[in-house]
């Protein structure tokens, strides 16, 4: 007994042994991009959303999932001018902010703006050169001109998860900025 005792353990250290070499070779083949990490099923997953089921209530199951992981707190949201007759011509001279950085305009009728949890959502309006109003200097309480006044910011369209801003959320088009808020999602 005691013989066969010692050749498994003589087995299980050379298994153990082979393993751990294989390792460090692997890790070495790795380090050397020998093999490609792109080719890795782990580094395929990484960054992906991973969906679970929501806790069912008192009622029963639920069917709902939530997503968790690093992209689950992205979300878009649409912004359309109320007046469509002027977003062409007032398109390029209204963008879209996040954090400070315009991301979007309306040129096209339209602004799709993605959005991070905590983001910061401004609209701002400035004349272009071609406004005669643009060469002079502009008071903070300068108002739109007249053909503008009626103009909406609006919310026409926004993921599920994005809880605010909520879809047909409006404001008036103000000289300057206009804040939307933060994004809860």
């Amino acid at each position: 007994m005691s013989r066969r005792r010692d050749f498994l353990s003589a087995i299980l250290a050379l298994l153990a042994g082979s393993g751990f070499i294989a390792c460090l070779v692997i890790q070495a083949l790795l380090f050397t991009n020998v093999i490609p990490r792109s080719k890795l099923p782990l580094e395929r997953l990484e960054g992906r959303v991973v969906w679970r089921p929501v806790p069912a209530g008192p009622e029963g199951v639920s069917d709902d999932l939530v997503a968790i992981g690093p992209d689950a707190a992205v979300g878009c949201i649409v912004l359309a001018l109320s007046g469509q007759d002027l977003a062409a011509e007032l398109g390029a001279e209204v963008a879209v902010l996040v954090n400070g950085t315009a991301v979007a305009d309306f040129r096209y009728g339209k602004a799709a703006v993605f959005l991070h949890r905590g983001d910061l959502i401004e609209v701002e309006w400035t004349p272009s050169p071609a406004d005669p109003k643009a060469s002079m200097p502009r008071p903070a309480e300068e108002t739109l001109p007249e053909a503008l006044s009626g103009v909406e910011i609006v919310v026409t369209e926004a993921t599920s998860n994005v809880r605010e801003p909520v879809c047909g959320w409006r404001s008036p088009l103000k000289a300057g900025g206009n804040d939307i808020g933060n994004a809860i999602i």
